[in-house]
């Protein structure tokens, strides 16, 4: 046996070896990531910066359009979305938490989800296994902060914020799409980790005190219908991996692993979760287990591409449309008019309130100092309601005023929504 042939014997082993110990490494940083805190994913995503309530916070915008401007490939541009949708998801949650009835949290989220989507189109658009996976990776994230957005605002807030959620991992899972039809392996692991967190945060909520006990059978079965959806995901890349007969028996190995871990938390949810969420839990349940039983290696060409159909099926027009949408815009962001409007009435009404209502009430006080020293003969009374008259339309007039010159002014002097940013 020559050197030659020995040196590169003990460099294909030792690169194996290598190859080995990466997969172990990652898979331990997806499982510890699995065990992460809501604090933990929220410190890990682009933090909120500039927030709406500063008079910098357009100039910050038209920055992140100019930034957007100079990504000049896809994937560059799928990295640069994700980062804007992030910052609008953080926004959202410094304004849910300062104040659970600020409505520009729930136009944060739906900008959010929003551009997600663009970027979730983005990196499909990308064909790049790397820009999917590492998307696929640091959207994980996400659903815990959505989760304590949707925790802090008002009813109706709330189930506009919980529907973009949903949106959301729609998205989220179109992105792992693209990096299972490149690599099976790593997008299985990865599944494992969404899908853990959100059987995870299930328990969580199944746990806590303090809310009333419908309120949060209903939380807990919203986190248990997201993680069916992406239990589906999990079938799916089993099914992708056997179709490309690309290590699919690993692939499937990870898959039920994987499940084998939610179906144990699954099983403590169903200790502690409300009556009312009982029948989600079941539901849940069964998924994961359908989800493991699987066996793509006993399944034939057709009916595994039959059953990846049927996945599809259900979100395939809503993208199609998207990505419609999106080309016609020519990938740029989509205008925040609804955030903006919201920001301008908030705005003109603190500028309404206060000093004018200082000057109607000291106007008011001095005629009614007139009135008196006019109308001696007057009995208190009859004074008394006349003043009570006059103030009331001298207030009433002021206002209604005031705000339809304010508004014509507005009209008048408004850029157009390009010249915003």
């Amino acid at each position: 046996m020559s050197f030659a042939y020995k040196n590169t014997v003990l460099i294909f082993v030792f690169s194996l070896v290598l190859l080995v110990l990466s997969f172990l490494v990652a898979g331990q940083a997806l499982a510890q990531e699995a065990d992460a805190t809501p604090e933990e994913d929220i410190a890990a995503i682009s933090p909120a910066g500039v927030t709406p309530e500063s008079p910098l916070y357009a100039a910050d915008r038209f920055l992140e359009r100019a930034g957007l401007f100079f990504a000049f490939s896809r994937s560059a541009r799928a990295a640069r979305l994700t980062a804007i949708a992030e910052e609008r998801l953080s926004e959202a949650r410094v304004l849910a938490e300062a104040d659970g009835e600020d409505e520009r949290a729930e136009a944060l989220v739906e900008e959010y989800e929003a551009t997600f989507e663009d970027a979730s189109i983005e990196a499909e658009l990308s064909g790049s296994e790397t820009t999917a996976a590492r998307m696929a990776e640091q959207a994980a994230r996400h659903t815990a902060v959505l989760d304590r957005v949707a925790d802090r605002v008002p009813e109706k807030a709330r189930e506009r914020i919980v529907a973009a959620r949903e949106r959301f991992v729609e998205n989220h899972v179109a992105v792992m799409r693209v990096l299972a039809e490149k690599n099976p392996e790593r997008a299985a692991e990865i599944f494992s980790n969404v899908a853990e967190r959100r059987v995870r945060a299930a328990e969580r909520k199944a746990e806590e005190t303090g809310e009333d006990e419908a309120t949060r059978a209903e939380k807990v079965r919203e986190r248990l219908a997201d993680y069916e959806r992406y239990a589906a995901f999990g079938e799916e890349v089993s099914l992708i991996a056997r179709k490309l007969r690309s290590d699919d028996a690993e692939t499937g190995d990870v898959v039920r692993a994987a499940t084998a871990r939610h179906i144990e938390v699954l099983e403590r949810v169903r200790a502690n979760a409300p009556e009312a969420a009982q029948q989600g839990l079941e539901n849940a349940l069964q998924h994961a287990q359908e989800v493991r039983a699987l066996r793509a290696e006993a399944l034939s060409d057709t009916e595994i591409n039959a059953r990846i159909e049927v996945r599809r099926e259900a979100t395939a027009e809503r993208r199609a449309q998207a990505k419609e949408a999106f080309e016609e815009r020519g990938g740029a962001l989509r205008p925040a008019e609804r955030l903006e409007n919201r920001i301008e009435t908030r705005a003109e009404n603190r500028v309404e309130s206060a000093p004018a209502q200082r000057r109607i009430e000291e106007r008011a006080d001095t005629r009614t100092e007139n009135i008196l020293n006019r109308a001696p003969a007057l009995s208190p009374g009859r004074v008394e309601t006349r003043v009570e008259n006059r103030i009331e339309n001298r207030v009433e007039n002021s206002i209604e005023n005031r705000i339809e010159g304010r508004i014509e002014s507005r009209v008048n002097t408004a850029p157009s929504p390009a010249g915003i940013y």
